[in-house]
Parts: C-alpha cells; structure tokens; sequence
C-alpha cells in the first residue's frame, strides 16, 4: 500500500488513466470504455490537456511518446515516438551569430520549434491505435462545445501574462482576455 500521497492511488480492472487534469483523464476513460485501447486514450489525454490545461501544454508543444505492445500487431512491439519538435531550418548558428544573438531566449519567437505534439499522436494513432483521430477526437471536441471551468491555476496563468499579450498580440488578447473576464465575471 502507497504511503501518504497528496494525489489519489488509482487502480482499476480494466485500465488507469493519469493526466494532468482530471477532465482530460475522465476523456481518456471514456475512450479506453467504449473500446479504444491505451494508445487511443493516450492520444484522446493528450489533445484534451491542450484544452484543459492551455497555460502549460499546447499542440504546437512536444509529445514524445514510449509504447510497449504486449499483443501481436503491425510495428515494432517496442517503439519511441519522437515527438520533440525540430528547429526551422534557417535556425543554424550562424543565423543566430548574424543576428547577433548570444542566448537564444527561453521563450517567443526565436527558440520555437516545429510543432511535433500534433504528428506524434497521429503517428501513434496510426500504429497502434484501433480509432481514427476524428473517433479519437470526439469526446475532445464535445467538452470544448460545452466549455471547460477557469480554474485558479488556469485563472493565474492567464492573468501572469495579460498584459505581454496586450503589448506583443493585441487582436488575440482583444478576444481572449475578454472572452476569460467575461467567463470569470459570469463565475461569480
């Protein structure tokens, strides 16, 4: 038996999913409980965490991805799905030196990466799965229909960095940082 732990021990008969947010493992569930297998509801977590958990993951972010199939199946029973993105072609050193970069910064424009999350998971998908990404997708998409609760890390989050997109993206901080205050006034 675990010691003290802050999170709950999970166990099931049928399968455990653990995710970042607990609407995100609940659509994993569904999906493992109307038949996909651990991959699907890998896949089906990992894009609803992009809508669950937006200040910290996004599909434009890295998925790297370690399957092992204990059945029979295409593919290698043991496979690696990189899913971290590459830098643009013309980000060479040299580019940067040119530039007159000396530390390219942790975040914006300069540092990012080709998006791998997205390719990773339909990669997955493709190999492993049983569904297709639309089937995958469903109950994603149904929970973004009805929308999800701004919780205070999701709140704090978007209230850390309100005023960078106000300077740096104002037609987007125009309708999401009135769609949130809107959402959090409607809350109270």
């Amino acid at each position: 038996m675990a010691g003290f732990t802050t999170r709950p021990v999970i166990m099931g008969t049928h399968g455990v999913i653990a995710a970042g947010h607990y609407v995100a493992a609940a659509i994993g569930m569904r999906v493992l409980e109307q038949g996909g297998n651990a991959i699907d509801a890998g896949v089906a977590a990992g894009f609803a965490l992009n809508l669950t958990k937006p200040q910290s993951t996004g599909i434009g972010g890295e998925a790297p991805i370690l399957i092992y199939r204990a059945d029979e199946g295409p593919g290698p029973q043991i496979a690696a799905i990189n899913g971290q993105g590459s830098a643009p072609r013309r980000a060479t050193i040299d580019w940067f030196r040119e530039a007159r970069v000396d530390v390219i910064p942790g975040d914006g424009f300069l540092p990012i990466t080709i998006p791998a999350a997205f390719g990773a998971w339909v990669t997955a998908l493709l190999y492993y799965g049983t569904r297709g990404l639309k089937e995958t997708l469903g109950p994603v998409v149904e929970t973004a229909r009805a929308g999800v609760a701004v919780y205070p890390a999701l709140q704090a989050g978007i209230a850390r960095n309100a005023e960078r997109f106000r300077e740096e993206w104002p037609s987007s901080a125009e309708i999401y940082l009135e769609a949130t205050a809107a959402c959090l006034r409607s809350a109270v």
